[in-house]
């Protein structure tokens, strides 16, 4: 398993849209499937010591490995569940045939006869004509047995057959986790390691940082791929089956997909005394191969071998329009490049800013996001490169970003490539499975703006850019655009001195719909968004038959929570709640969505909690009156829902209905807004001349659905504190608290949604909106 899922915060927020299916799936999994209630955490290892000059060293501690945790296994079996809700349970095994036809280009049949037939291969034939790989136990006992010749097999193979060396940095080299000569990191952990590893570097690959390697100097980052060792008695026990192998792989893929952000798909191996499994992954679902006898046939184990340690970085799964140069010394990275068309559609080679890391989107089976921050040559414009994978028959963003063209607040865009690869290229043409996806991946550039809302300096600025955004969401409904994943994340703050209108940039169109398009086929995407911002309606539709469409309703309800969001989870620029924090993140990783439903109601149906002093008297008027509209919308959908003595259908039609007959909301929200806003220049106005206090924002963890690595920013406009951290973290996130174990009650939760939240008590306020002021220019604060 791979070490960094186990207890890290982000992998365990992964944001994956909710579909009925898996509402159902998740309401139905049982409770005990998911571990203790309240799971203590691992035990906090001690920081190393640094040792003096000179210094006699102490003698090293003999470390006992704990090979039974309940609570790290009952943690381990719960991310596997999520895993395979994610992708699926039904496993499609691909046929022989084609098992045998992969990987063909890579050596010719005449070299593999030869090569079996000489003395050097370790493949022996008997006198009765039975060939097999002679290093292997016949019979092992115990799966240690099987790590060095297997390794030492990969290893030969590697070596004999690299003719065509893949140029100058290029390496792949096999290394067993349990060689003498490895070094596991954690010694704890290293039954949840790749028990093989298939070494690289090149153009895609850096050493990782020490913390985030499972043996000294191997990481997710410089691994081709990994092989996961097994006996045959294992593959046939019920606690291995086909799903758990798929399971237990996704873990070190999922890492692998995170720690190369140039990555199409991901393939690894099961080996075991007798046979070979591959393992494949792509943003689009999974596939096995049958299990391949590797004594019978050797061929096809030596190709399979081949493909997953290929010196040819697109053969191994790599987007090679992506490219790095690496510094030797360090093993990491120094620069990059990314190739994409101009808007003539002419070539253009980017420079990757290395000072910024890619954010990648955690999940396999996804849209599988990745965004580059990048420049370009002939201008010097900074720009966001947007790679993403739809489903073939969908939509592409950049339709929805055309119409958006000339909007104020809407991400403008650059140039656009679809079909940069598909799916279809890995895997049978005639596969039919219900867990895959056909998807297409698109490049998209758009101009750079601003770090995410979160991220504000002043509440002038927090509120400023939230009003804009909401604007720019009117003005795309006018295109017939309804966006459909309003949350923090998708709101970007505008450029420097941005006039109104610009102050806040509403990004990523990837779920958006037009208005007019068929509303059967609108259907189909229920549950579209982040739980933390989707609507009660939208919500409550998963677990229906029959649901309504999602509306700009919803969407307003979503910029609500925004703005909750904002002025009851942070106190003032970097201060987090954290009773705040705990109680959304039990709502994100609640199976049952009737209690998240409920806690929505609640919050909307009852006078909203006081803020926070630093955000002042006209916030609380802000955030209590664009309640009171939102309420009035949800009670409406409310009474309908509940209405048991109508049809679903016609339940449907007069939710549906509703947002037909609301009227003008967004000029009263706006006006809402405009009056904060103009309130808060009185104050600045009339008070002494201050200036929020901006600490370096540290980056927030995200609010997504159920389980991943980074925040679920799914938009190409990411800034460099909001980018998400993708290493594997090894030693830091096993060392945190289980976030999804259920917390004892906050001193203070201001959004406990049963029962209703009780009204803080206002503290008395300063004269001016901050607690402590400093003096300087109160242009400053609205800045």
């Amino acid at each position: 398993m791979a070490v960094s899922s186990l207890h890290d915060p982000k992998i365990l927020q992964t944001r994956i849209h909710w579909t009925r299916a898996r509402a159902r799936a998740a309401k139905a999994t049982p409770s005990d499937a998911h571990g203790p209630p309240n799971p203590p955490p691992l035990p906090k290892r001690a920081k190393p010591v640094k040792e003096k000059p000179g210094a006699t060293k102490p003698p090293t501690p003999i470390i006992q490995p704990r090979s039974e945790d309940p609570y790290r296994d009952a943690e381990f079996k719960r991310l596997k569940d999520v895993l395979m809700q994610e992708l699926g349970e039904k496993v499609h095994v691909v046929s022989e045939e084609w098992m045998e036809s992969m990987y063909c280009d890579l050596v010719d049949q005449a070299s593999l006869d030869r090569y079996i037939a000489s003395e050097g291969s370790g493949y022996k034939v008997n006198k009765d004509g039975e060939g097999r790989w002679t290093e292997l136990p016949r019979i092992p006992k115990q799966e240690s047995e099987l790590y060095r010749p297997l390794s030492a097999i990969l290893s030969r193979l590697l070596k004999d057959f690299d003719d065509r060396p893949g140029g100058d940095g290029v390496s792949r080299e096999v290394v067993s986790s349990h060689d003498p000569k490895s070094t596991f990191r954690y010694e704890d952990l290293k039954d949840l390691c790749p028990d093989i590893s298939i070494v690289a570097t090149g153009p895609s690959f850096e050493r990782d940082a020490e913390e985030d390697q499972y043996i000294v100097g191997i990481g997710y980052s410089n691994v081709a791929s990994v092989v996961e060792v097994k006996l045959d008695e294992d593959l046939g026990s019920a606690t291995f089956d086909e799903t758990e192998q798929v399971a237990q792989l996704a873990f070190y893929c999922k890492n692998i997909f995170t720690k190369q952000p140039n990555r199409n798909f991901v393939r690894s191996m099961i080996l075991t005394e007798n046979h070979a499994r591959l393992v494949h992954y792509d943003r689009g679902g999974f596939y096995i191969s049958p299990l391949i006898n590797i004594h019978r046939n050797p061929r096809t184990f030596i190709r399979l071998a081949l493909g997953s340690g290929a010196q040819n970085e697109q053969i191994l799964g790599l987007d090679t329009t992506v490219q790095w140069k690496t510094d030797r010394a360090t093993g990491k990275k120094i620069s990059g490049t990314i190739e994409a068309t101009d808007a003539d559609g002419l070539s253009v080679v980017y420079q990757i800013n290395m000072s910024h890391s890619p954010f990648v989107r955690p999940e396999i089976k996804s849209r599988g996001t990745t965004c580059w921050h990048a420049t370009d040559p002939r201008t010097g414009q900074e720009v966001f490169v947007k790679d993403a994978w739809r489903e073939t028959n969908k939509t592409s963003e950049y339709s929805y970003l055309k119409a958006a063209q000339g909007i104020d607040g809407v991400v403008q865009t650059i140039s656009f490539k679809d079909d940069c690869a598909t799916t279809m290229e890995y895997r049978p043409e005639a596969i039919l499975s219900e867990t895959f996806q056909h998807k297409t991946k698109s490049r998209l550039i758009v101009q750079r703006y601003g770090k995410s809302i979160e991220h504000f300096t002043s509440r002038y600025q927090a509120i400023a850019g939230l009003r804009d955004a909401i604007a720019a969401h009117r003005d795309l409904l006018s295109k017939s655009v309804l966006h459909r994943d309003v949350s923090v994340h998708n709101i970007l703050l505008g450029a420097e001195n941005a006039p109104p209108g610009r102050r806040g940039i509403l990004i990523d169109l990837d779920m958006a719909t037009w208005t007019f398009k068929d509303a059967s086929e609108q259907r189909t995407e229920a549950g579209v968004g982040v739980r933390r911002f989707q609507s009660s309606t939208v919500l409550w539709g998963l677990l229906q038959e029959c649901p309504p469409l999602h509306d700009y309703l919803d969407d307003l309800e979503s910029f609500f929570y925004v703005l909750c969001h904002l002025v009851l989870l942070w106190d003032r620029p970097g201060k987090r709640d954290v009773d705040m924090d705990r109680t959304l993140r039990k709502w994100e990783h609640e199976e049952d969505l009737t209690i998240v439903i409920d806690a929505k109601a609640a919050i909307c149906c009852s006078p909203c909690l006081g803020t926070s002093p630093w955000w002042g008297d006209a916030c609380d008027t802000l955030v209590e009156a664009f309640r009171e509209i939102v309420w009035a919308a949800m009670l409406k959908k409310i009474l309908v829902r509940r209405n048991t003595k109508i049809h679903p259908e016609e339940r449907r039609q007069r939710l549906e209905a509703i947002a037909k007959v609301s009227g003008d909301i967004y000029g009263k929200v706006l006006t809402l807004f405009d009056d904060a806003l103009a309130s808060f220049e009185q104050e600045d106005s009339t008070s002494p001349e201050v200036v929020a206090i901006a600490p370096t924002c540290p980056t927030p963890i995200a609010p997504i659905v159920t389980p991943a690595p980074t925040p679920s920013i799914a938009a190409p406009v990411i800034a460099p504190s909001e980018t998400a951290n993708v290493g594997t973290n090894l030693k830091r996130r096993l060392e945190v608290d289980n976030t999804d174990a259920l917390a004892p009650p906050p001193k203070r939760s201001r959004t406990s949604a049963l029962p209703k939240p009780k009204k803080r008590a206002q503290q008395t306020r300063p004269d001016t909106s901050l607690s402590q002021p400093i003096r300087r220019s109160a242009r400053l604060n609205r800045s």
